[in-house]
């Protein structure tokens, strides 16, 4: 039964000449049906072809065959056996309302990259660099449908009222890839997760939008600046709504011998946001970067002393550049950017979350950064602007009494003075680190300032809340026994 198709498991109404039956199918290759307009019923066996469908009846010669992939809307390509009728049978999947929520995968969005249990639910969606998929989620209603890792994609979501059921509709997720990894894509309601789908993204520089394909530059004075200087970061917005933040300094604008074929035949990587960089970004590599980085530097000048002396508002610009430049500018002459003011209002939505105003979580970190161990970490600092989750290890004497105190509390308490080698804060592992011992996973709110720590080739963050000594999380997961999660409770008097 491996290669079922994974809409079979379930009802159906099936027309058969002038009759109108109701089929059922179960994962061991048994089927029932009823008569919808009589007491009649009976059973049978099902089994795959990988083209088709076949089904036989007990106790009688009828069989019957559908064409596969199976399709949720009616479909007229069956073909029915029996001494007393032979012809086309037509076929619906139905589709039942108010039961638990379920992600599915409707085949007319291609079955690539699909995993699916022996009952035909969808569990596993692989896809990679530049290419997008979309599953469908039923029954969401009051569902919060996010991804635990967001850093491997964006979701875009749209509901569909389907004529097939009642008063139900469907919520279809646009999963479009920025980075490469896993993800649990989870439909939460309450603080619980009601139903989850592993979402992995590989590599595929080939598929990857090139880093200087942007469709529109982003300046913000005010973006990321830091010691009373304007700041240094572009943002770039592509046509798959993906957006990204590129540091100034990495744009080196100087002229450049590479020639279209050393172009073509250099070296590249897939890098932040799933974009294909080029391992330099220079004239001859990144044209219309060179541009958007000239016209930031012109608006600094521009703006620089009412900037320093904080007389007047942040300015945000958007950069527009010809969609035609590109190629190999070498150390030709480049064109010309249109820069212009624009309210951040009327930023596209994917740009206004690159685009937050320094939190005072960011502040807070930056003010409290230390290096007890003299180890010079790698820091990024970033504000969340919607939850994350991180792994965090468990060092307490009783671990289930610090996993039934969080949990009780909503919060976890700073980490400070010596033991805090990095800086106050709560420390924890990325998101699905493993070899770190017992641990919870937590799930940090928007808002929440996240330090980002490089050391010798290991990571973990840091993070604070805008103010005061605890942070707000919530478990979302461990690895803890259940035996000792439930002896932490009653300890603590839950």
């Amino acid at each position: 039964m491996d290669d079922t198709d994974p809409l079979l498991m379930g009802k159906w109404t099936v027309w058969v000449k002038n009759w109108v039956w109701e089929y059922e199918f179960f994962p061991n290759g048994t089927v029932t049906w009823r008569d919808t307009r009589s007491a009649e019923k009976g059973s049978g066996r099902w089994s795959a072809s990988p083209q088709l469908i076949n089904i036989s009846w007990i106790g009688s010669s009828a069989t019957e065959s559908w064409k596969r992939p199976l399709k949720l809307e009616r479909s007229t390509d069956g073909v029915y056996n029996a001494p007393y009728y032979k012809g086309p049978t037509a076929r619906q999947k139905i589709l039942v309302d108010g039961g638990p929520p379920q992600f599915f995968k409707d085949p007319d969005f291609g079955l690539v990259g699909c995993s699916f249990t022996a009952t035909g639910q969808l569990w596993r969606q692989e896809l990679a660099l530049g290419f997008d998929t979309m599953v469908g989620l039923r029954n969401h209603s009051g569902m919060s449908v996010e991804l635990n890792n967001p850093a491997i994609a964006k979701l875009v979501k749209s509901e569909y009222r389907d004529p097939r059921t009642t008063d139900a509709t469907v919520l279809y997720i646009s999963i479009i890839p920025t980075g490469v990894g896993d993800a649990f894509l989870e439909a939460r309601k309450g603080g619980a997760v009601h139903a989850s789908m592993q979402i992995h993204v590989a590599a595929n520089p080939v598929g990857a939008i090139y880093v200087d394909d942007f469709v529109n530059s982003y300046y913000d004075i005010d973006y990321r600046a830091e010691g009373g200087n304007c700041s240094k970061w572009l943002i770039l917005e592509y046509r798959d709504s993906v957006a990204i933040e590129i540091n100034l300094d990495q744009i080196v604008d100087v002229p450049s011998n590479t020639t279209p074929e050393t172009f073509q035949s250099s070296p590249r990587i897939v890098g932040q946001g799933g974009r294909l960089f080029p391992m330099q970004l220079n004239r001859a590599t990144a044209p219309r970067l060179c541009i958007a980085k000239r016209a930031a530097n012109e608006i600094m000048n521009e703006y620089f002393v009412k900037f320093i002396q904080a007389a007047a508002e942040a300015v945000l610009f958007i950069i527009t550049i010809d969609p035609f430049v590109g190629g190999v500018a070498g150390a030709g002459t480049l064109g010309k950017a249109v820069r212009k003011p624009i309210p951040r209002g009327k930023l596209p939505p994917g740009v206004r979350g690159v685009l937050p105003k320094l939190k005072a979580a960011a502040e807070r970190l930056r003010s409290t950064a230390r290096d007890l161990q003299g180890k010079n970490p790698g820091r990024a600092v970033e504000v969340l602007s919607s939850p994350r989750t991180y792994r965090h290890t468990i060092t307490a004497d009783v671990p289930g009494v610090s996993y039934a105190r969080i949990e009780k509390e909503g919060s976890m308490r700073l980490s400070t003075g010596a033991k805090a080698h990095y800086g106050e804060g709560v420390y924890a592992w990325p998101p699905g680190q493993s070899g770190v011992g017992t641990y919870i996973d937590i799930e940090v709110q928007a808002g929440t300032g996240v330090e980002t720590l490089d050391v010798g080739g290991k990571r973990w963050v840091r993070m604070l809340p805008p103010s005061g000594d605890t942070l707000p999380v919530r478990i979302a997961g461990t690895n803890m026994p259940q035996s000792k999660i439930d002896m932490g409770r009653q300890l603590l008097g839950r």
